[in-house]
């Protein structure tokens, strides 16, 4: 899918979690500094691309604790897509983990998981087979107005031509602009938030 939409000129967004969930990511200080898997799926779109479309990737509320979005871009991509009110699913658990050695070694990366296998109660229970895997849960991402217009530098006269609530023109991140500069190309076929990302650049 990566290259066909490579050599199609259209964005591809990669998504949640990549980090997180790659056994071979490497952590220092609780922030991702080496991850093969998110590096292998942005390079495999950036060896077909020839400067049409975008990767894009996106964050919740666990890849921005663990600092997914500057590797991303380290690795190449063109945009960073952040995941609002979205994240939380009543479908018993996101992933499921078969054993206590991994279920711990995603609540050390900040992740939820149920039961909690810090509990010497639950960690019997799963051995004698009560249950048989634990759940992974995403938090439920949100952000408030005033901190958005901080951590995106937007400017007094820049809030003050926002009109409508659904209407925020707001530009990117001073940090990021210059990674949206990718040229979609006419009548591709992306999604409403890669379209305003687009507009952006």
């Amino acid at each position: 899918m990566a290259i066909g939409s490579a050599l199609a000129g259209i964005c591809i967004v990669i998504g949640e979690n990549v980090c997180g969930m790659d056994p071979q990511a490497e952590f220092k200080n609780g922030k991702v500094v080496k991850s093969p898997e998110l590096e292998r799926r942005i390079k495999t779109y950036l060896d077909w691309y020839d400067g049409n479309g975008a990767i894009i990737v996106q964050q919740n509320v666990e890849d921005g604790r663990l600092g997914v979005p500057d590797l991303a871009l380290k690795y190449g991509a063109h945009a960073i897509e952040l995941k609002w009110g979205q994240g939380a699913k009543d479908i018993g658990g996101e992933v499921k983990l078969p054993s206590v050695e991994r279920a711990l070694e995603l609540k050390s990366k900040g992740y939820i998981v149920h039961p909690d296998p810090t509990d010497p109660a639950v960690v019997a229970a799963f051995k004698q087979g009560t249950f048989k895997e634990f759940e992974r849960h995403s938090r439920l991402g949100m952000v408030e107005e005033e901190g958005f217009y901080r951590a995106s530098g937007t400017s007094a006269q820049q809030r003050s031509q926002v009109r409508h609530p659904q209407d925020r023109r707001i530009p990117a991140p001073p940090t990021w602009r210059a990674q949206l500069n990718f040229r979609p190309r006419p009548k591709s076929t992306c999604s409403l938030s890669m379209a305003r990302a687009a507009a952006r650049a």
